[in-house]
């Protein structure tokens, strides 16, 4: 029986997981938010709403690409006013061993769809300097 990647919006509850893909693959990415236990209340704290990001406004979404109900990638984003934008894509994350496989697409579909479904007409893209993902 072959595996399938299947979609949900993530609950707080996922925050450890969502940690662990991205810590997993720390290689990959910097270790700003203090290894798993920082990026999971991170993640606990924007998912509830009580981590706040600069100029963000409620509500935020989070979905989760999952593999045998294994977090494989996430997309997170949020209503804004900063800098003159509607929106932000405030993570999203593949594990590299599933990347090219359409997964980041997926899931940037699914931010996308839900804040045009929220009225934003523009989306703000940040990214650290050294990400070498940054081309996306």
């Amino acid at each position: 029986m072959s595996s399938s990647i299947a979609f949900r919006e993530a609950t707080v509850e996922d925050a450890d997981a969502i940690a662990d893909q991205i810590v997993a693959s720390r290689d990959k990415v910097r270790d700003y938010d203090g290894g798993p236990e920082g990026t999971a209340g991170r993640f606990r704290g924007y998912i509830a709403g009580t981590h706040h990001p600069r100029f963000a406004k409620p509500p935020r979404k989070v979905w989760l690409a999952l593999l045998d109900g294994r977090v494989v990638g996430h997309v997170a984003c949020h209503l804004t006013t900063k800098q003159g934008f509607e929106a932000e894509l405030q993570s999203i994350f593949v594990r590299p061993e599933f990347q090219r496989r359409g997964l980041g697409t997926e899931l940037l579909r699914m931010a996308v769809d839900w804040l045009r479904t929220q009225g934003a007409r523009s989306m703000m893209v940040g990214f650290h300097s050294d990400n070498e993902y940054r081309a996306f």
